[in-house]
């Protein structure tokens, strides 16, 4: 999804003097960055928690068996319904994250 959003915004000719890609202009650069802003906002304390998901599962990894669903220690479950519901698919944080992902996307096919 984020390399169709890249595609989608990227414009003809040079880049800016910062060096990043000048917004196709069908993109209204204000709504751009407000919507850019709201994925940043989800997206950092997302990643925060997963990192400490990911480093909680791998040492709980090296005494026992860890259930994809159900785990004994409080703290991975707590972060694993926070970060992705308790079906640990398209939901908690995740699907606030990727929907909104995917809601810019659309609106950026859609002006295509």
């Amino acid at each position: 999804m984020i390399g169709e959003i890249a595609r989608c915004l990227r414009c003809p000719g040079a880049p800016d003097p910062a060096g990043r890609p000048v917004p196709h202009r069908s993109v209204d650069p204000s709504w751009l960055e407000e919507e850019l802003g709201e994925i940043r906002e989800r997206l950092i304390p997302f990643c925060e928690k997963a990192k400490l998901l990911l480093i909680r599962e791998r040492s709980a990894l090296m005494t026992a068996p860890l259930s994809p669903v159900e785990c004994a220690d409080a703290e991975i479950s707590r972060l694993r319904q926070e970060l992705f519901a308790a079906a640990m698919s398209h939901g908690g944080c995740f699907k606030g994250l990727i929907d909104r992902v995917d809601r810019l996307l659309y609106r950026l096919i859609e002006r295509e």
